[in-house]
Formats: C-alpha cells, sequence, structure tokens
C-alpha cells in the first residue's frame, strides 16, 4: 500500500494544511515553525515508513510519527494559548491531531507495523 492511501496520512495533511492556512501570521513565529517541522516529520515520516520492507524499520518511522503528532498537539496549545487559533480553529485542529494520534498508536501496536489494517 503506497504511503498516501493511508486514512493516517491524508488526516495528517489536512491538519497540516488547515493549521498553516489559519495561522499565516498570527501568535509567535517559533511556535508556527515549531508546528510546521513537528507536522511535516508526521507526514514524512508516515511516508519513508510506508516505504520500508522490515516491519520494525517501519514501525521505528511510525513510532517517531506519533511523537510528532503529539509534539503538534502541544504546539496547537501553545499557538492557542497566544491567540493565533480560535477557538474554533483550535478545537477542530485538535480532533484532527487526535485522530493522527489515535491511528498512529494503533499503527504502531500492530505486530506486523505493516499499515494493511489500519489507515484503509
Amino acid at each position: 500500500m503506497s504511503f498516501d492511501q493511508l486514512d493516517v496520512y491524508r488526516v495528517a495533511v489536512e491538519l497540516r494544511a488547515s493549521v498553516t492556512t489559519a495561522i499565516a501570521r498570527r501568535g509567535t513565529r517559533d511556535f508556527r515553525d515549531q508546528f510546521a517541522r513537528a507536522s511535516s516529520s508526521v507526514i514524512l515520516n508516515l511516508a519513508e515508513g510506508a516505504g520500508r520492507w522490515e516491519p520494525a524499520d517501519k514501525r521505528r518511522f511510525f513510532v517517531m510519527a506519533r511523537g510528532s503528532a503529539f509534539e503538534s498537539a502541544a504546539a496547537l496549545t501553545l499557538l492557542r494559548s497566544e491567540s493565533a487559533l480560535t477557538a474554533e480553529e483550535y478545537a477542530t485542529a485538535k480532533q484532527l491531531v487526535i485522530r493522527v494520534m489515535q491511528m498512529l498508536t494503533k499503527l504502531c501496536r500492530m505486530p506486523c507495523a505493516g499499515g494493511q489494517e489500519v489507515g484503509r
């Protein structure tokens, strides 16, 4: 399965795009940059993991993506705390990032970490 067919990949891309558009030039540059790096890391590690052959290697990249998803969630909280995101934008983004974290948790726990059962 190609990485771009995984639901978790598509949701992660949606999260990054929606938040990046919402915060444009609002909030501290450091927090905007941190969110951009963390959310990009989710997407890139998912793609790299999907391209690996060995289950342990796949899992390693999916675990890194999961960590970056948690970092993205924390960055959202910081962006909201300085009003870079409205309450509605934050709530929507929070739902997306939680969904990504849940899907990645399941993906990391799979015996083969292959992604065949999760993320379709």
